[in-house]
């Protein structure tokens, strides 16, 4: 399957992504620059329920703010929200 590319910094080579991936579970924080859009970096933590992570939280800024800023916000962010607990078993 091929992937889209969207900018030239796009991340299409599947080897490429796994190592991504991997520097990302393992840092707990995503960083995506000018990778959908030129001008624009988003920064995603996960929202981590009983049995893991069930979503993420992000935010999109232009480029050029200070990430560290940002993904200090973004961290602390998601380990505020609480994601819903399941339903009781019947």
């Amino acid at each position: 399957m091929e992937l889209p590319r969207h900018t030239r910094h796009t991340v299409v080579a599947p080897g490429v992504l796994a190592r991504q991936l991997d520097r990302i579970r393992a840092a707990g924080l995503a960083v995506c620059a000018e990778e959908h859009r030129l001008g624009e970096v988003t920064v995603a933590a996960p929202l981590r329920g009983p049995a893991g992570p069930v979503a993420a939280l992000g935010v999109t800024v232009p480029t050029g703010v200070t990430l560290d800023r940002v993904a200090a916000a973004v961290r602390a962010a998601a380990t505020r929200v609480r994601p819903p607990e399941p339903p009781p078993s019947p």
